[in-house]
């Protein structure tokens, strides 16, 4: 069976499952209010109102209809025992979630059941060949079936995320292996009769949902996917680093969520294993997302993650700087949102519980700056590797690649010795502005004739290229710049999605007063205000923008501009007040505060 089968055969799964799904939902739905198998709000819980579980048996049903099917047709060739195998094991999983979101599980006892069960499907033939070393080989395959499994139960925190997330992870699984004209297997085929049910459950699941799937679903969907990403073509034969990284990228969200939980929690001294508003998703609705809209951006990170997977597949080195690219956004995401208070006031953590350790954290943290040290040897070897890989076409690229390595160490300690000295750890990356991009350029160039110097001592520049060193100047620059000025435009764009929800205000003046009038908005501890534009009386200043902020209009049409931009307060520099006509309350469609602001020192 070749892929122009696939239509057929993957088709009449998916819309077979679908169907199946969306019929079966409300049966199983009436079925948990009788059991009365409801998730009731909690406080470490997301929902506001009784939902009830057991989604997870309507999506099990539709995969047993479809695998039927298949085999009945013959769409599974030889491998029906194999699959069918994985389903069954799939639904003992299910039914171990079952009995927890009934009676609620010890941790370890679930733990224990997924190692026998990834075990025994190990034992099936679902493994990767990563290793010489067979032992090895079943080894990682049980691990990464048991941690893709929990990944999606951890993840199954929102509505729509887990179901969504595992859709769009079947979904790149499938793509991948026909982009790459990767030889058609049956595995493929319950891949996309997966796809098609938690399509069919979406329609239930996304917000607001009125069914959730429980552990009986969020786990063996975890298991399934797990165990079918190990037969791909991918997984068993090519280069280690594409095999490694496809399967990663493919289950980017589930893996960092599990990762950024494990690390935070056990940080403010709770159980990993413990519930709780602390996921990736809950803190980005804390900043200022709605629930929907949250869903939907870790559905884009999602993709992109699948994405990047696909091109990895494809073409692995030229993916490289894409994947570094995603990798450092990744990294300010999640310090951004551990900046994110999700514990309560009266929870530290403990680096802030102990002095001691506080001290070190300080030292080393804000003192030494290593983390801005560490990424930026990382952002400097990958960019002089990228300057060779760039110049130099493969064999020639391989003849010069010795003088890379022999020249690496002493680059990067040129360049951060040159930030060292420019001053660039001086600085806070959240505060970059213009005039930082000077010192950018300083610390660059500085940097790159020092190297250059430094090989002409010690090696008479013989076996370099000048060219070499031109491109990585402009590779460092911008790694150097980026990593700063994005760090302070992804603050700026949390600052305001966090005050999207606030009050809208409108501030008097597109002037310097005005601007120090919205820099106190914006750096405000209180997200309660919601900077909407800036007034002001100049014809030729109407529509320029002012910090990325608009100026609406002059003050003459007040009325207008309160009834147009829902204005909840207006904010005028004291001094501007007293020759101001402010209108009377009952002339205004709304109410508004009118509040003067005083900027004045002492």
């Amino acid at each position: 069976m070749g892929w122009h089968d696939v239509a057929l055969y993957g088709g009449m799964a998916l819309g077979m499952a679908f169907g199946m799904t969306v019929a079966a939902v409300p049966m199983v739905r009436r079925w948990a209010f009788r059991l009365k198998m409801v998730a009731a709000p909690r406080e470490d819980r997301w929902h506001a109102h009784p939902t009830p579980l057991l989604g997870g048996l309507a999506i099990g049903m539709a995969l047993w209809g479809a695998f039927l099917t298949l085999w009945a047709l013959g769409g599974l060739e030889d491998q029906w025992r194999k699959i069918g195998g994985l389903t069954i094991l799939s639904s003992v999983l299910g039914l171990v979630g079952l009995v927890d979101d009934r009676k609620h599980l010890a941790p370890q006892t679930k733990l224990l059941v997924q190692i026998v069960l990834a075990s025994f499907v190990v034992f099936l033939g679902f493994e990767v060949q990563w290793f010489v070393s067979k032992t090895a080989n079943r080894f990682w395959s049980i691990l990464w079936v048991v941690a893709i499994t929990n990944a999606f139960n951890l993840l199954d925190n929102m509505d729509g995320l887990s179901a969504g997330v595992a859709a769009i992870a079947c979904a790149f699984l499938i793509l991948v292996e026909a982009v790459c004209g990767h030889p058609f297997q049956p595995i493929h085929l319950a891949v996309m009769a997966l796809l098609g049910a938690l399509a069919g459950f979406l329609v239930y699941n996304f917000h607001p949902a009125s069914i959730f799937m429980g552990d009986c679903g969020s786990l063996p969907i975890g298991f399934f996917l797990a165990a079918a990403s190990t037969q791909t073509n991918m997984a068993q034969n090519g280069p280690l680093v594409p095999i490694l990284a496809v399967p990663v990228f493919i289950f980017c969200l589930p893996l960092f969520d599990m990762a950024f939980v494990s690390v935070m929690r056990p940080l403010f001294g709770r159980s990993i294993s413990t519930g709780g508003r602390d996921h990736t998703s809950h803190r980005l609705v804390a900043i200022g997302l709605s629930e929907r809209n949250t869903v939907l951006f870790l559905y884009g990170f999602s993709t992109l993650g699948g994405i990047l997977a696909l091109f990895m597949a494809l073409q692995p080195v030229g993916t490289l700087p894409g994947i570094v690219v995603f990798l450092l956004l990744t990294l300010f995401l999640a310090v951004h949102l551990a900046r994110v208070r999700t514990y309560g006031p009266g929870q530290k953590s403990i680096v802030e519980r102990n002095g001691t350790l506080t001290v070190l954290w300080i030292q080393w943290t804000y003192k030494k700056r290593m983390f801005e040290v560490l990424l930026d040897v990382f952002m400097v070897a990958f960019a002089y590797w990228l300057s060779y890989f760039l110049r130099y076409e493969k064999p020639m690229y391989e003849s010069v690649f010795p003088h890379f390595l022999k020249s690496l160490p002493l680059t990067v300690a040129c360049c951060l010795g040159a930030n060292l000295v420019v001053g660039i750890y001086r600085g806070v990356w959240r505060l970059t502005s213009t005039s930082d991009l000077v010192y950018h350029l300083g610390a660059a160039s500085l940097g790159v004739a020092l190297t250059v110097l430094s090989l002409v001592f010690l090696y008479d520049f013989q076996g370099f290229s000048r060219s070499i060193f031109g491109i990585f100047w402009a590779l460092w620059l911008v790694a150097l710049s980026g990593s700063r000025v994005s760090f302070c435009f992804m603050s700026e764009l949390l600052k305001k999605v966090s005050r999207r929800n606030g009050r809208r205000v409108a501030i008097y003046g597109a002037d310097e007063r005005g601007s120090m009038i919205l820099y106190r908005v914006l750096n405000g501890s209180e997200h309660v205000l919601c900077p909407v534009g800036f007034i002001d009386n100049d014809e030729k200043k109407q529509n320029a923008r002012i910090y990325g902020y608009k100026v609406i209009g002059p003050w003459h049409r007040l009325e207008e501009l309160i009834r147009t931009h829902r204005l909840d307060e207006i904010l005028v520099p004291v001094e501007e007040a007293a020759r101001l006509p402010f209108p009377a309350p009952e002339a205004l469609d709304r109410q508004v505060v009118f509040r003067q602001v005083d900027l004045r020192i002492g």
